[in-house]
């Protein structure tokens, strides 16, 4: 066979740059993308603790505090992102999470699943077309290209910046709570907002006071 038969004949050759070159300007775009959520991060002035009567009351927490661009941990055993109508950001109800990513509140999302939970949604999230797996982590991909990082509390990395730390303290038990309090302590998560919410959370809610007092 001759050489030149295995070599791109001309068209092939400008398909294959105008595939890299909208390669390149997709990671280009992710990247300035990132950039500019991180450049413009905005955090609470004061560190605090609230106690909320249900879970979606975080976001007027949120909304009031003027964040931006921010890191959401979220410890509970279902997330609930999916939307089929149009969500109101003044009044999105159980769709908070959303909104607070479309309104640029949220820039990436860690849902931290309780270990008796953890079957079922590793189960599921299994079941996603896209998904990558790694040391006790599955990463998938949202809408608007914002990452999902699901994970038990054992697998939580450390993360180099304050969070917004969303507990519902009704599927924690004590134990487990005080494994979120160890990670608070040893560095592995900071939170300038924390939000809890449950009808064990006014007596967990001191503990957690306790640290931001710290802070």
């Amino acid at each position: 066979m001759a050489l030149n038969n295995l070599l791109p004949t001309s068209s092939r050759k400008q398909e294959l740059v105008a595939c890299l070159c909208i390669c390149a300007a997709t990671l280009l775009v992710f990247f300035l993308t990132v950039q500019h959520s991180r450049n413009n991060r905005r955090f609470s002035p004061v560190h605090q603790v609230a106690t909320i009567p249900t879970m979606d009351g975080a976001y007027g927490i949120w909304a009031s505090a003027g964040v931006r661009g921010r890191v959401l941990v979220y410890c509970d055993r279902r997330l609930n992102i999916e939307v089929s109508e149009p969500v109101d950001p003044s009044s999105p109800g159980d769709q908070y999470v959303y909104a607070s990513i479309r309104t640029n509140m949220v820039r990436v999302l860690y849902h931290v699943v309780p270990d008796s939970a953890w079957d079922e949604v590793a189960t599921n999230l299994r079941k996603f077309p896209v998904y990558a797996y790694d040391r006790g982590m599955f990463r998938i991909t949202v809408f608007d290209g914002i990452p999902l990082y699901v994970m038990r509390l054992r697998d939580m990395p450390h993360l180099d910046e304050e969070v917004l730390l969303h507990i519902n303290s009704d599927v924690w038990d004590d134990r487990e709570f005080s494994e979120i309090l160890g990670l608070l302590h040893n560095h592995t998560l900071s939170g300038d907002i924390i939000t809890l919410s449950g009808a064990s959370s006014a007596t967990r809610a001191k503990a957690l006071q306790t640290y931001a007092i710290s802070q």
